[in-house]
């Protein structure tokens, strides 16, 4: 499972999860440039990829055997009744 943007919160899923993050900054940069440059040629046409970057979490680990799986649920539901 992944996100993208790399949002605040990402780092605190369950599993933390595996993300793709952009530069905000040069996107916005980039936007103003080619709005600019649109006002003065409409007709003009850019096609430019930014870079990202892939920061992989625990939600691009493997996934668990079924029977770690039977533990987990085990324990969450432990953890449950005692609430």
């Amino acid at each position: 499972m992944t996100g993208y943007d790399d949002t605040a919160d990402s780092l605190y899923f369950q599993p933390p999860l595996t993300t793709v993050a952009q530069d905000f900054d040069l996107l916005g940069k980039r936007a103003v440039e080619r709005l600019i440059a649109l006002m003065a040629a409409p007709q003009l046409r850019i096609r430019e990829l930014l870079p990202t970057r892939l920061i992989v979490r625990q939600s691009a680990w493997p996934v668990a055997a079924a029977e770690d799986r039977q533990q987990t649920l085990a324990q969450l539901k432990a953890l449950v009744e005692k609430l």
